[in-house]
């Protein structure tokens, strides 16, 4: 099976490779990647704001370092990479 899974899992690689590239070099750019998927602008209450920037300005340089994700975090990566066509969605099916 991993041989059939090859080409895919290379695939997937080298899109987080890229998504952990952008992260370290681009943070800014993350950032608003994260924003648009929560949509920070539609929250209102501006605890939660500094509270969401606080956490992610603490975080975001350790996240692509931590492999203990959940599973529901790689089925949503997978999607967005699908999404943005970094990946092919009939191979990553």
């Amino acid at each position: 099976r991993f041989k059939e899974m090859k080409t895919t899992f290379r695939k997937l690689v080298l899109a987080m490779r890229r998504a952990t590239g952008i992260i370290h070099q681009q943070p800014d750019i993350a950032q608003q990647y994260y924003d648009q998927y929560v949509d920070k602008d539609s929250i209102d209450d501006e605890t939660q704001h500094a509270v969401m920037e606080a956490t992610m300005k603490a975080t975001l340089p350790a996240f692509p370092n931590d492999n203990s994700m959940s599973n529901e975090y790689y089925v949503r990566l997978t999607d967005w990479l699908i999404e943005t066509h970094q990946v092919d969605g009939d191979a990553a099916s």
